[in-house]
């Protein structure tokens, strides 16, 4: 199908070509009949018309340019060089495609060889591995076959797989024997290789086959792609380093110097609850150079419920970065320390609305009456925010029976007269 398009297109190459010059020689006898149109004459007009052939044979015809065997009857007005050039383009062109298409056929058929190929072979190494660890106080006859298995890069490599996937669903105990195998065969040479090869995607491979196996000697390398421009990369040393580093699983911060990103957060500490390993004190990070770090560690305080840190974390409320602020007010509230009540309200003045917004809401988590006139001044002065108002009367509603007696107060006051929309709102149950 492929090669009759290309006939095709040659064919209508040529027939433009042919349609160029037999416009030109229509165009040439419709202009001299115009001008013999008077004299009704027809000798006179076969006559022009035969000069009108000459004229436009002489015309056609270029010095150096002789009529070829691939265009017999064709006459061109264009330089002969350029209907070489052209010529020779399209060979080319059609060469190259024809060439492209070969080698692409002949990938294609060499991986749907190895495909079939490396799922015979998972079967038989999967049985092989199963015998050996049963037969687990002799399997000499076992490891001597997985041996002459191992003997090639491609048996290796599946073999590794095979490996890798078994271990996920094995008992800790079954684990180890696979891991010394893993050791003994000299498989983890291979995966320590794939650290240092020039595409990503290796050395990513090679990151989960060091974690799954617990390679130690790769953690200085494994550290090196920790700051990597490559997104995947990264977040997939990030979670290498967890693994092998189980007594400090979050160890990594201290040298990470890109932006710790909210996926990324989300993704180590999955993986650090799944296995259950060991939390350590946020406040260790608090002072951190990385920005996303420092808002990472003051959510987390907070989610491990770290309160002996929270003198610690109220240093935050001074940090440059507004988002670092609003995290470490958040977390001062949920994890509820009463002592930065007054630190708070301090930092209202300081704040943007935002941050002004989450004071208000972490103050009326303690449901302090000592909050009261701090509510009721943001009534009176934030008229130029309705909701910085209505989220401080919900914070006098929050105090409990005194709060909504003091809006009840607020709502017959006349100098609240014009927050009376503000405290109805807050005091209807409907909403």
């Amino acid at each position: 199908m492929f090669f009759k398009r290309i006939v095709y297109i040659v064919i209508l190459l040529v027939s433009l070509s042919s349609k160029g010059i037999c416009s030109d020689f229509a165009q040439n006898i419709v202009s001299d009949t115009n001008n013999l149109s008077a004299k009704n004459d027809t000798t006179v007009l076969i006559d022009s018309i035969s000069i009108s052939n000459k004229k436009i044979t002489e015309e056609k015809k270029l010095p150096g340019l002789k009529t070829t065997w691939y265009f017999p009857n064709a006459e061109f007005d264009k330089p002969a060089i350029l209907i070489y050039i052209l010529t020779g383009v399209i060979i080319y062109s059609i060469s190259s495609i024809i060439i492209m298409l070969i080698f692409m056929m002949i990938n294609r058929n060499r991986r749907d060889k190895t495909t079939l190929i490396a799922n015979d072979l998972k079967g038989h190494y999967q049985k092989a591995l199963f015998d050996y660890l049963e037969h687990e106080e002799n399997n000499t006859e076992q490891l001597i076959e997985i041996r002459e298995i191992a003997n090639s890069a491609f048996t290796r490599k599946i073999l590794i797989n095979e490996m890798i996937d078994l271990s996920i669903n094995l008992q800790k105990e079954k684990v180890d024997i696979l891991r010394n195998l893993y050791y003994e065969l000299g498989l983890n040479e291979d995966s320590l290789t794939k650290l240092t090869n020039r595409h990503w995607h290796t050395r990513v491979k090679g990151f989960k086959e060091c974690a799954f196996m617990n390679i130690q000697e790769a953690q200085p390398l494994i550290e090196k792609r920790l700051n990597s421009r490559n997104d995947i990369e990264r977040s997939e040393a990030q979670l290498a380093l967890v693994r092998l580093n189980t007594e400090d699983p979050y160890s990594f911060l201290d040298n990470l110097t890109r932006p710790f990103s909210v996926w990324e957060q989300n993704i180590v500490h999955q993986e650090i609850t799944y296995h259950n390993l060991n939390i350590p004190k946020f406040e260790r990070w608090y002072d951190s150079d990385n920005e996303s770090i420092r808002m990472f560690s003051a959510k987390m305080t907070q989610l491990f419920n770290q309160k002996n840190s929270w003198d610690k974390l109220i240093e935050l409320l001074n940090d440059k970065n507004e988002k670092i602020r609003a995290s470490a007010i958040n977390s001062l509230g949920i994890l509820g320390i009463t002592d930065s009540q007054s630190t708070l309200r301090e930092q209202y003045q300081h704040e943007n609305d935002d941050n002004k917004l989450f004071i208000i809401q972490a103050l009326s988590k303690f449901k302090d009456i000592n909050n009261l006139v701090f509510f009721k001044h943001i009534i009176e002065e934030e008229e130029k925010n309705v909701w910085l108002q209505v989220e401080a009367a919900k914070g006098i509603k929050e105090i409990g029976d005194e709060g909504n007696n003091e809006l009840n107060n607020l709502l017959t006051s006349e100098d609240y007269r014009n927050y009376q929309i503000v405290i109805k709102h807050v005091l209807d149950e409907r909403i």
